[in-house]
C-alpha cells in the first residue's frame, strides 16, 4: 500500500529529469570511454540545465578514430538527448522538439544530433537533428531516428565524419593515403603482414590489428597498431581496411602455429593425430567467406591470435601511380 501511495504521489517532472540525467550519463560515459574498450575515446562537455535551449552538451573528438588523425582532435558535436525508460523493440523510432528548438539547431556553429536513449536496454540511436526533412506539425517537429543508427562504437566513423564536416569520399581517399608507406613497400617486394588478436573475454568487441614486415623467426615487426570494434566477419572487416591489398590467410605460419601448440600440449602424439585434430579445430573455430576458411593459429585463455598477408592489387597499384603524378 505504501509504495502505491508514493507512486501516485510522484511528481512526473521529477521523472522526467531523472530520466533526462540518467540519458545523458548514458551517452557522457560512452564518450569518454576508449576506443579500445568500446566508447568513443572523446569528451563531453555537459550544458547546465538552467542553460539548456535545445542542445544537452557537446561530444568533442579528442582522440583519433581508430589511429586516424583527420576527424580529431577538436571536432565536435552538438547533442539533445532523450531518455525514456523503454523504446519499441522495432521499426523506426520517433521523437519531437519545438520549432525553437529546432531552429536553434539550424543556427547551431557544430552539427547537432538528436539521441534517444533506452534505459531499461542500455542501448541508445541517432539522428542528424540540423538538417531538413523533418516533418512540421502543430508547432512541433517529429523526427525519425532509424534503428539502425545505434549509439554505439561502430557509429564512431560515421559521427566523426559528420563533426569534421568531411565527405565520404574524401574520408576513403585521406585513408588510402595514410596507408601509401605500406603501398609502397609491397611494391618494393616487401613481405608484409597483418596480425589480428581477437578478445574473446570482454564484454564488447574488441581486435587489436598490427601491420609489419614479417621476421625469418616468424613473427611479425610490429610498426603500426589499430583498433576495431566491429563484430563483422574478421576477413570481411580486413578487406576493408586495407581495399588496396589482397588479404589473404598465413596458411604456413598458422600450420606451424597449430603444430607447435598441439606437440606442447599433448606430448607423444604423433602426426596422423595431430592431422586428425588440426582438421576439426578448424572446422570448430574457423568461418567461411568466399569460399576461403579463416581459422586463428592460437587460442588462449584471453582471445585468438590471426596472421594475414597483403598483396598490392589493382587499387593499391593505380592509387600509388595517382600518389606519384600528386606530389611527384
Amino acid at each position: 500500500m505504501n509504495s502505491t501511495y508514493e507512486s501516485a504521489d510522484r511528481d512526473p517532472r521529477a521523472d522526467n529529469r531523472h530520466l533526462g540525467s540518467h540519458g545523458v550519463a548514458f551517452v557522457d560515459e560512452l564518450v569518454r570511454r576508449p576506443q579500445k574498450q568500446g566508447g568513443f575515446g572523446g569528451f563531453f562537455r555537459r550544458i547546465p540545465q538552467e542553460d539548456d535551449r535545445g542542445v544537452d552538451g557537446h561530444i568533442e573528438f579528442r582522440e583519433t578514430v581508430d589511429g586516424w588523425p583527420m576527424v580529431g582532435p577538436g571536432k565536435l558535436l552538438g547533442v539533445q538527448v532523450r531518455s525514456s525508460e523503454r523504446l519499441p523493440k522495432a521499426g523506426d523510432l520517433r521523437g519531437s522538439v519545438s520549432e525553437d528548438v529546432y531552429q536553434y539547431w539550424l543556427s547551431h556553429s557544430v552539427p547537432v544530433l538528436l539521441v534517444l536513449v533506452d534505459r531499461e536496454a542500455r542501448q541508445a540511436f541517432w539522428v542528424r537533428g540540423d538538417v531538413g526533412g523533418h516533418e512540421h506539425v502543430n508547432g512541433s517537429i517529429r523526427i525519425v531516428v532509424p534503428r539502425a543508427n545505434a549509439f554505439n562504437a561502430d557509429a564512431i566513423w560515421e559521427l566523426a565524419r559528420i563533426a569534421a564536416n568531411v565527405t565520404p569520399s574524401s574520408i576513403r581517399l585521406a585513408l588510402l593515403e595514410s596507408y601509401i608507406t605500406w603501398m609502397k613497400r609491397l611494391a618494393a617486394g616487401e613481405r608484409i603482414c597483418v596480425s589480428v588478436y581477437d578478445w574473446l573475454d570482454r564484454d564488447y568487441v574488441r581486435r587489436d590489428i598490427s601491420i609489419g614486415p614479417l621476421q625469418t623467426s616468424g613473427s611479425i615487426r610490429v610498426e603500426q597498431e589499430i583498433y576495431s570494434a566491429s563484430d563483422e566477419m574478421l576477413l570481411e572487416l580486413l578487406r576493408g581496411e586495407f581495399p588496396w591489398a589482397d588479404v589473404q590467410l598465413d596458411e604456413q605460419s598458422h600450420k606451424e602455429g597449430l603444430h607447435e601448440w598441439f606437440k606442447g600440449h599433448h606430448r607423444g602424439a604423433d602426426e596422423s593425430e595431430y592431422e586428425e585434430w588440426a582438421a576439426d579445430f578448424r572446422e570448430r573455430k574457423g568461418e567461411w567467406l568466399d569460399n576461403e576458411l579463416v581459422y586463428p593459429m592460437l587460442i588462449d585463455d584471453d582471445g585468438a591470435l590471426y596472421y594475414f598477408t597483403l598483396r598490392l592489387n589493382d587499387l593499391g597499384r593505380s592509387f600509388l601511380c595517382l600518389y606519384s603524378y600528386l606530389h611527384g
